[in-house]
């Protein structure tokens, strides 16, 4: 699929310069002339422009993965745009919008983590399961919480 839209994306351009080209060696009546050049310089400026990509079918695979992605890069611009707002102010509710920004990028990353490697049929819809997948391969004597622990009071069990 990939050579014929390559195909299709280069051949359209050169097709138009062969109309232009034509247009203006072959055809000798002026009004002729001109429309056969304008259609030839519209198929070249489609080709440029790329205006046949959305007729053709699309060969990216991962698709939510990379509407993820994009949705990630607008929370990058979003904790920015806060942490600039608290450097100027130092409110803590300003803080603790860059926090909420902070917190919502991790959910972004986690959620990847449940896309990564997915068709868009395969895609669970329970991020709980791809968690629990990770707590049931972790190494024994680690945490169940970061920072956690064993409890003081299980110490002496």
């Amino acid at each position: 699929m990939r050579t014929i839209r390559n195909l299709i994306s280069t051949g359209i351009p050169l097709f138009g310069m062969v109309i232009v080209f034509g247009g203006v060696l072959v055809v000798h009546d002026l009004q002729t002339q001109i429309l056969v050049v304008l259609v030839g310089v519209l198929m070249i400026e489609a080709g440029v422009w790329k205006l046949t990509n959305p007729l053709l079918p699309s060969e990216r695979r991962y698709n939510a993965l990379r509407d993820e992605v994009d949705r990630f890069i607008g929370l990058v611009r979003n904790l920015n745009a806060e942490a600039l707002v608290a450097r100027r102010s130092d409110s803590p509710s300003d803080w603790a919008r860059v926090d909420s920004a902070r917190k919502a990028m991790h959910e972004s990353v986690d959620h990847m983590v449940t896309l990564a490697g997915r068709e868009e049929g395969q895609i669970e819809t329970s991020l709980d399961t791809v968690i629990s997948r990770a707590a049931q391969s972790r190494p024994p004597g680690l945490p169940d919480e970061p920072g956690g622990g064993t409890p003081e009071g299980d110490a002496d069990a």
